[in-house]
């Protein structure tokens, strides 16, 4: 497991994911959207980058574990 954490740096990831949510929620608001609307445009776009994250790493395991298989 401390393969993946070195590679994947979690903490930063999350803060990125974090800045972009509140900057699409910056953004819906500029364009006229409700403080509302503009709330849950930036809670699905955490939640879209939430399930990207789990599919990258569900793949780097994939790879890892047919990598072990071939050696």
């Amino acid at each position: 497991m401390e393969h993946y954490c070195r590679y994947l740096r979690v903490p930063c990831i999350l803060l990125r994911m974090l800045t972009m949510s509140v900057l699409i929620g910056c953004v819906a608001v500029y364009s006229g959207n409700s403080l509302i609307l503009s709330g849950l445009f930036a809670a699905a776009s955490l939640a879209l980058m939430q399930v990207g994250y789990f599919g990258a790493i569900v793949v780097m395991v994939m790879k890892e574990k047919r990598r072990d298989r071939s050696s």
